[in-house]
């Protein structure tokens, strides 16, 4: 009973956030502390979609291999060259899988900077490619710039609407179609001063 209880609750809460980013129509909708915990709810999300990446007693190496190759303990091919955001996401994720923490539990621990960061990293790695930038090759630089690895993984079954390396498609769940596709200067500039840099 209690295991349906928690089910029903996390499948309430993430009802109440997804509708609550999708009322949101432009960036001047938005205040500071209402990005700020869709970025905490937004990581969660994230957290939850690496989860089966991880077993229990991993090391950060070995739970990084499974998030790039898949299970097989045999792969010797070195692990892509992080940016920093994109590091800081899945050794996060590690750190609370590791702890053993569930969706609920991570929300309750506030953390909005790494996917403040992160939002971060894409959009200006967005004005750098100009225009015509190619959403698959952005969020791939945020997770060391192979999609091709990222997108032959062997784990990667569908677990929602987000593979976990999709950044665009998690900020659209965030923040609404216009946030995962171009994110507003509103909202960047929200997370700037929410994060202490602008």
């Amino acid at each position: 009973m209690k295991k349906l209880k928690l089910i029903t609750l996390i499948i309430l809460l993430c009802i109440g956030f997804q509708v609550t980013a999708q009322n949101k129509t432009s960036s001047s909708n938005w205040t500071k502390e209402e990005v700020k915990q869709e970025l905490i709810d937004g990581f969660a999300q994230f957290v939850e979609s690496v989860r089966p990446f991880y077993a229990k007693g991993d090391t950060y190496s070995q739970f990084l291999n499974k998030v790039f190759y898949g299970n097989n303990t045999n792969i010797t091919k070195p692990i892509p060259i992080l940016p920093p955001a994109g590091d800081g996401m899945l050794h996060k994720a590690y750190e609370y899988l590791s702890k053993g923490y569930n969706q609920i539990e991570i929300v309750k621990l506030g953390d909005y900077e790494t996917m403040g960061n992160a939002v971060l990293f894409y959009n200006e790695e967005q004005k750098k490619a100009g225009k015509n930038a190619n959403r698959t090759d952005l969020e791939a630089k945020l997770f060391g710039g192979n999609s091709t690895v990222l997108e032959s993984n062997p784990l990667l079954a569908e677990r929602g609407r987000c593979r976990w390396w999709q950044l665009s498609c998690h900020l659209s769940e965030i923040f609404g179609d216009d946030g995962g596709a171009t994110i507003t200067n509103g909202i960047i500039q929200l997370i700037l001063t929410i994060l202490g840099l602008g």
